[in-house]
Order: structure tokens, then sequence, then C-alpha cells
């Protein structure tokens, strides 16, 4: 006998009678199933165990390729693990050496399946945007809060795919801070800011205002002013635009958990993202 390990039984175990003695592993689009014994088995591949003796043990777990969500495992005459929704599937029949039905079982020819279910993840256009210069951006407070480095796994080198906080980022790019600095200086009308760190301030000055009238939806308002912050591609550093009594904008730099200045780690939960396409 074949014993299939439930999550909904907690320490008990279902065990089911089969008269097969051949595992296939069925996967369909959207990920792979990964085994403890016999390797991955792969999206659009159908891979057979041989059950040959009453010592038979294996884990399947199914992974979800990006992009794809997993669901349950299939639930169908001669599938096992049907509807559990944990993503590991763990088969034995082990403890069955000596019985004469589960020897009988092993020795047909009939097969049994495992299949996982996975599902795409819906991800919905960005169309809040700013087009300056004929470059397009994505409004930075879409993405908050975001992860630096979770940014970084979607937008290697800079060019994104993928899902960030349910908008689909295929096709944007992951604005370097001298990105991020030329659009600030097309605001302040000089070149202020260079390719690197650098902080502008400006008093009573109009850029800022100029800045969040063009349609930057602004995230932060801790009292100083109305911002709009974002993750460059400078780990650790925040390009930022506030709008106050002193309008400023400043690279922060940024630790791993928090900035250092009066007030500005509760800015960390507004932090966006820069993303661009031309």
């Amino acid at each position: 006998m074949i014993k299939a390990v439930s999550r909904m039984l907690g320490l008990f175990t279902i065990i089911v009678v089969i008269t097969g003695c051949k595992l296939a592993v069925i996967v369909v689009e959207g990920g792979e199933v990964q085994s403890t014994g016999s390797g991955t088995c792969l999206v659009g591949s159908v891979c057979l165990h041989e059950i040959t003796d009453t010592n038979f043990r294996e884990s399947f777990t199914a992974v979800a390729d990006d992009g794809w969500v997993f669901v349950r495992w299939h639930s169908a005459d001669s599938f096992f693990c049907g509807e559990e929704d944990l993503p590991t599937c763990t088969l034995t029949n082990d403890e069955s050496d000596g019985d004469e039905l589960v020897e009988s079982i092993v020795a047909s020819d009939r097969t049994f399946y495992i299949m996982p279910v996975f599902e795409k993840i819906t991800a919905a256009p960005i169309t809040q945007t700013v087009t300056v210069q004929g470059r397009e951006w994505a409004q930075p407070r879409l993405f908050e809060p975001a992860n630096w480095q979770h940014v970084d796994n979607l937008c290697p080198g800079g060019a994104c795919s993928g899902t960030l906080n349910g908008y689909d980022i295929s096709g944007w790019q992951w604005a370097t801070l001298a990105d991020v600095n030329a659009l600030f200086n097309f605001y302040i009308g000089t070149n202020e800011l260079g390719p690197g760190v650098g902080v502008f301030q400006e008093a009573n000055s109009g850029w800022a205002q100029a800045f969040l009238n063009d349609g930057w939806q602004a995230s932060v308002d801790l009292g100083l002013g109305r911002g709009v912050l974002g993750w460059t591609t400078l780990k650790g550093y925040l390009a930022e635009v506030f709008q106050s009594d002193v309008p400023f904008i400043t690279p922060d730099g940024i630790g791993t958990s928090s900035i250092e200045g009066p007030g500005v780690s509760e800015t960390l939960q507004y932090a966006g993202v820069w993303l661009y396409r031309d």
C-alpha cells in the first residue's frame, strides 16, 4: 500500500491501496515538480517512476514559475494528494514488506498519477504615469512599500519582468540615480544634480511645486511637506522630492533598516520605485 501523507489529518496518514507499480508525475504549464530522489520534472513532461518493491518513499514539491502560483494538487481517479493545497506531496509504501496484497500491487502494471495545478497571476498594467521629455515614468507610489532586494530580483541589471505590488512591470526599466537626477534637473532648470549622490536645496523655490503640479502623486506628508520618493538601482539610496517651506531633492543614505536623520525613518513605509520606459 502507498501512504499519501496529508496535512489535513495532522499526524495521521491516509492509507490508500493501489493496483499499480508506476507513478506518473504530470507537469502542466506554470511550474515544475522537484523530487527528493529523482530530480526535477520540467513543464510539459510526464516523468515515470517505477515502484519495484515495498520500500518506495518519495516527496514531490510543486515549484511555480515567475508570474504563476501553485494552487493545489489535481483530484481525480488514480491521482494522489488530490485537492491538497500544500506544495509538497509525500508518498510511501514502507512498512509493507511481507504484505501479500501490497506485493501483488507492486507486481502489477497499473499507473497512478500526481499533477500540480498552477494559476497565472493576473497583473494590472501600469497606467498611472507621467511623461517627461519623451520618457514615460510610472508613479513611484504604485509600488510602496517596496523592498530594494525584491526589486533587484525582478529587475536584474535594470530590465524588469514579472509582477510588483500587483502591477506588471515587464518591459519597464529600473532607473539609476543618474536617470532620476536628470529628471529632477529638468524641473530645477539647471544641472544642479550630477550623475551620483547629491543634494540640492533651495528656499522658497517653485520647482518642487511644479514637479507635483505636473501630475506626480505625493505619497508622504511628514509635517515637512509632501514628498515623492522611491528606490533606484543604487543599493541603499532613495531619490526623493519634497515640497515644503524649504523644498529639496536628496538621495538619502540608507542603511539596511533605517535612515539617519530626524524624522526620516518613517519614510521607508512610503518608499516606492522609480521605473520608466522610453
